[in-house]
């Protein structure tokens, strides 16, 4: 588990309420650029010995800590379906009537995604496009295989705000 702003407590609150079996780690993200930087600061945490347990066919599923209301059972439906897809990753959207300060997803013809626009960075007019659904959005939560979450460009894009 990648841990920042208030990673003592958060670490202690993840260590009481585990279940044993979770094995959860901890890394620290002591600079906090995003949600990209955090994964390739996880990622470290995971070993690259080929006998290791986790292998490069072992998803890796990032659930930002400020996504808010995530329930146990939409993180299980959410990795069956990306188990089952045969996706190399997926992405948790939702569907929200004001979707006002979220990322939204554009998605192609065949309605897959095809980029996230963040509403800082739409024109107008490309934010009311008819292949971006009013109310889909990114929850944030990203479910890859291991192979392809390390393939991740490693320079974190840098906010022009």
């Amino acid at each position: 588990m990648v841990v920042g702003h208030g990673a003592e407590q958060v670490t202690k609150k993840v260590q009481e309420q585990s279940p044993g079996w979770a094995g959860v780690s901890f890394v620290e993200q002591t600079d906090q650029r995003g949600t990209g930087h955090a994964v390739i600061v996880g990622l470290t945490a995971f070993p690259d010995d080929p006998s290791a347990e986790l292998d490069d066919t072992s998803n890796i599923v990032v659930l930002p800590g400020d996504t808010p209301l995530l329930r146990k059972e939409t993180i299980d439906d959410f990795l069956a379906f990306h188990e089952s897809s045969g996706h190399a990753a997926s992405l948790l959207t939702a569907e929200m009537a004001d979707p006002s300060g979220y990322g939204r997803v554009v998605r192609g013809k065949d309605g897959r995604v095809m980029r996230i626009v963040e509403q800082r960075d739409a024109s107008p007019r490309s934010w009311r496009s008819p292949r971006s659904t009013p109310a889909s959005t990114r929850s944030g939560a990203i479910c890859s295989g291991r192979r392809c979450a390390a393939s991740a460009p490693r320079t974190p894009r840098r906010s022009t705000t």
